[in-house]
């Protein structure tokens, strides 16, 4: 443990000299269109695969560094507004060259007549008219052993080397004070996540999901912490590494939904039912969901269904994280008679999609899982005052005469599916399954969507009719 420590604290204090063109660093990463981070090899080697990352995505460059055609640090970080870097140069002025000396900055004269200096590192006499022939080149003590130019963002990288070096990253320290304030540190945390992991800073990656499992939520507020669970979610698919993937879903999946407001801001918003059905089967699965019981599920998979868009066997593959017991076994009967897919006499349609059904209704599907009721005092207090509430309101949405009607899904005369919502296709037609012998008015409400369109094409033109009488 001592000596880490001692590494830390060694490491951090060359951690500004990598700014600096008299800088001892072997190890040159340069920022496209930005300054030069002169780093030391031995300790970027001992973070892990950084070396090796910064070598996959980065481009070879010439390893001598003219500084006359590179930006000065401190003149961009002044003009991209990364004062936090700014406070790391406070000794660099003491390493420029006297062309580039504060000192020198109102000297009008000495701009005119600027001339390259011939006692700088690395000058040579050669040109392009008479070449290298008989030329003399100073050493260049500052010659790098590698040298690449890596698109990125600047302020990022420095942060990544600031880890490397000392340990801390300046961002995770930050308490913003407005919610635009809110929503730049929201972004910032999220990209450099991806950059952590991008170039194998795994330790840094650890505390960044962390910071996004555990204190995100009450540092920038709810609405950018559900911001950061759906884009944390697609970066999912864009991991460079099978490990880091791993973690990342079971951060999402448990640690940023570990409390109720949090699992309350995800689950709410609009974007729930965009979530693939193997990600929601992960998060209904987890034993420490904090729910009040076992039919939050059965709300949670209608909606995630909320745009009637989702195939059967996918809801039934949810079903399957449903514990029953003696108590919500009722629920589950209603909330399936309710889709059409059980009768009153508790037997299953035999329509496709709805396979694997009869192990969830039975209870086989979830043998030996414990059902969960994980919310205690106020919470449990506030979940049954919100389900009480989605209830009155669903009932108060709905008309004294409206009743959910069950329909047949048919293709000629065979039997596709039943239940309230379809996927239909040329030759389709849906047959009510219940039959009107009463009279008095009837109304029948269709909602159309496109699966594979998150808006309605406007040039799409639909007919919809409605035929009493002979069902051929």
């Amino acid at each position: 443990m001592a000596k880490g420590i001692h590494q830390i604290e060694g490491s951090a204090r060359l951690f500004r000299e990598i700014f600096q063109e008299t800088s001892s660093g072997d190890f040159g990463i340069q920022v496209k269109d930005g300054p030069l981070f002169r780093c030391h090899s031995r300790i970027l080697t001992a973070s892990g695969g950084f070396c090796g990352k910064v070598r996959q995505f980065g481009k070879l460059m010439n390893r001598s560094a003219d500084h006359d055609l590179i930006p000065a640090p401190k003149e961009y970080f002044k003009l991209m507004g990364y004062h936090r870097l700014l406070e790391d140069l406070q000794s660099i002025q003491f390493s420029q060259p006297v062309e580039r000396s504060a000192l020198n900055a109102g000297s009008i004269t000495s701009k005119l007549n600027k001339r390259e200096d011939p006692m700088k590192p690395g000058f040579s006499t050669a040109h392009f008219i008479g070449g290298t022939m008989g030329t003399v080149k100073r050493a260049d003590p500052f010659f790098l052993a590698e040298r690449y130019e890596l698109e990125c963002d600047c302020e990022l990288m420095a942060e990544l080397l600031r880890f490397i070096y000392c340990g801390k990253m300046a961002f995770l320290d930050q308490q913003p004070d407005s919610d635009k304030e809110a929503e730049i540190l929201t972004n910032k945390m999220l990209n450099i996540c991806f950059a952590a992991e991008k170039f194998s800073v795994d330790a840094l990656y650890e505390q960044l999901l962390t910071w996004f499992g555990k204190r995100s939520f009450y540092v920038v507020g709810e609405e950018n912490f559900a911001d950061a669970f759906f884009y944390l979610q697609h970066f999912e698919h864009q991991a460079t590494e099978e490990h880091s993937r791993n973690v990342l879903i079971k951060t999402i999946s448990t640690d940023m939904l570990g409390n109720r407001e949090q699992f309350h801001a995800v689950t709410r918003d609009s974007r729930w039912g965009s979530l693939p059905v193997a990600f929601v089967e992960n998060i209904l699965s987890f034993d420490g969901m904090p729910i009040s019981s076992e039919t939050e599920i059965l709300s949670l998979i209608e909606r995630w269904n909320a745009n009637a868009d989702k195939s059967k066997s996918d809801i039934v593959r949810l079903l399957g994280c449903f514990r029953p017991n003696d108590e919500t076994k009722v629920a589950m009967s209603n909330w399936l008679s309710l889709m059409g897919w059980v009768d009153s006499k508790g037997h299953i349609a035999e329509v496709p999609g709805l396979e694997g059904l009869a192990r969830i209704v039975n209870g086989k599907a979830t043998k030996g899982k414990k059902p969960r009721s994980n919310l205690r005092g106020s919470d449990l207090e506030e979940a049954y005052k919100a389900m009480a509430a989605e209830k009155a309101q669903a009932e108060s949405g709905k008309g004294e005469d409206e009743v959910e009607a069950t329909f047949y899904h048919y293709r000629g005369k065979q039997v596709l599916a039943q239940g309230c919502s379809f996927n239909l296709g040329a030759g389709e037609r849906l047959l009510q399954a219940d039959t009107i012998r009463d009279s008095g008015l009837s109304r029948l409400r269709v909602a159309l969507s496109e699966p594979r369109s998150l808006l309605w094409n406007p040039e799409h033109e639909v007919f919809v009719g409605l035929s009493y009488g002979d069902s051929d």
